[in-house]
């Protein structure tokens, strides 16, 4: 169990402690690669729909390998257990700011929550 890690921190840190007779593995992972902490941070700070843009971008374009590498490492060391992929808070469910900043905000967010339950969904395994 962690907070703040990335795909990398799992897989080198996290995923040897799994083992053929795991039987139930439950992760989140991705929103720190992408970045999001610091997204939020520098949102409340300034303009920042070109930060916001540019991890729409990495979100879309980097992370669906990242992912597929932790999971193969994880079937790896725990080839029996299921394996439950936990998304993160749906940003839609906030209450509307306009259309600037804010809206782009949450469709980054939108964005790394849909691929990460997406590639769950690919790989079969049990999501929530």
């Amino acid at each position: 169990m962690c907070s703040g890690a990335t795909t990398t921190d799992v897989v080198n840190n996290q995923v040897a402690a799994l083992g053929a007779s795991t039987n139930l593995v439950t992760v989140t992972a991705g929103g720190n690669d992408a970045g999001f902490v610091s997204l939020l941070v520098n949102c409340t700070l300034t303009n920042c729909v070109s930060s916001i843009n540019g991890t729409i971008t990495w979100v879309n374009t980097q992370l669906a390998g990242r992912l597929d590498a932790m999971d193969a490492q994880i079937k790896t060391r725990a080839p029996n257990a299921t394996v439950i992929v936990l998304g993160y808070p749906d940003e839609q469910q906030l209450p509307p700011h306009g259309d600037g900043p804010e809206q782009r905000l949450r469709a980054a967010g939108a964005a790394g929550h849909g691929l990460i339950i997406g590639r769950g969904s690919a790989r079969a395994v049990r999501l929530r």
